[in-house]
């Protein structure tokens, strides 16, 4: 890391999330000073901490100053039909107030977190890249949500201002992931483990830090050439049926579990009748419906992409193996979660 870069104040919005804390230790261990903006502290006496909200232009703009690259992490994750304003108000929104306020301040880079779903309509990808086009509709509102910010951020690169770019992670997982790992802990805990149709369907997979590294090597690519500019990566490591992934994790704590299956036919059904039954009028309104559309379309169509773009055209290359990164997860998972192995 050259002493200019070394000098340069990076931010990170959404720090305190799994992605963020992975590129906050990696910033840190080049030297780079960080701030970080979410809505909870960021333990940690290296690293400037600002607690706010992404959708407060004061927020967003005291957050900016004297930063050379924004890292955009933050968002919020529901994809309940009940959630659209909110994921719109955050991810939108808030995102814009981000953009705006970046480019007022001088910002030189502004790396955007996307997500693999602003190219899923609920048809299966296989060896999806790059060139797929946004669908038509979306099944959620999050998936919209985060199109139309990833749009935005591309459309405001400006060769004589602010460079920008996007990743699009796949499913991330590694330590600290509560989100994904603590439901399946407590339904393996209680006895069964419920999926759908034939488990044949794959998921997309990145590890953390393999992640955060892509990010940081196209933020290296939005200096000089710029050759990442105005442009999107997918971040995927490799593909697998989501509860075939996660078992070897779930088998380390020594539960006795079965894994039950809803057929496939009967999971769409609930999944549309779900969404029908919430927006009818009545009190259930306030509660969000236990599976979408988009939760069976997920579960049950491969959903998988290639990160060939980032290798060939930034020279990218993870730099944790795949050995690696299960043995890393597993072990925290046995410390977090109380394993026969938790001590080792």
């Amino acid at each position: 890391m050259s002493d200019r870069l070394a000098s340069d104040r990076a931010l990170v919005v959404g720090g305190c999330g799994l992605l963020g804390r992975a590129l906050v230790r990696s910033l840190r261990a080049d030297g780079r000073p960080v701030r970080v903006l979410d809505l909870q502290p960021f333990a940690g006496d290296a690293v400037e901490s600002l607690v706010g909200d992404l959708r407060d232009p004061d927020v967003a703009t005291r957050a900016c100053a004297g930063v050379a690259t924004v890292f955009q992490t933050a968002a919020l994750v529901d994809w309940s039909p009940a959630a659209h304003a909110a994921v719109h108000a955050v991810n939108v929104l808030g995102n814009r107030r981000v953009l705006q306020a970046a480019r007022a301040a001088g910002v030189r880079r502004f790396v955007y977190t996307s997500s693999m779903d602003v190219v899923f309509d609920g048809a299966p990808i296989v060896d999806g890249d790059e060139s797929l086009p946004y669908p038509a509709r979306h099944l959620d509102p999050y998936s919209t949500s985060k199109m139309l910010a990833e749009r935005e951020v591309l459309e405001a690169d400006d060769p004589r201002g602010m460079r920008t770019a996007a990743v699009r992670p796949t499913g991330i997982y590694g330590p600290g992931d509560r989100r994904r790992f603590d439901p399946l802990v407590a339904m393996a805990r209680r006895g069964a483990i419920w999926t759908m149709g034939d488990m044949r369907a794959r998921l997309s997979h990145v590890y953390v830090d393999n992640c955060a590294h892509l990010h940081r090597v196209v933020e290296a690519h939005l200096e000089g050439a710029a050759r990442a500019a105005g442009r999107v990566y997918f971040a995927a490591d490799e593909a697998a049926n989501f509860i075939t992934f996660q078992r070897p994790l779930l088998d380390s704590l020594g539960l006795r579990y079965r894994v039950r299956r809803l057929p496939a036919a009967l999971a769409r059904a609930l999944g549309r009748g779900g969404e029908l039954l919430w927006r009818l009028p009545g009190p259930h309104r306030r509660h969000k419906p236990l599976l979408t559309r988009y939760t069976v379309a997920v579960i049950l169509s491969d959903l998988c992409f290639q990160d060939a773009r980032a290798r060939r055209e930034l020279g990218y290359a993870p730099p944790v193996t795949r050995a690696d990164a299960h043995a890393r997860t597993l072990a925290w998972y046995r410390r977090t979660y109380g394993g026969a192995d938790a001590d080792a």
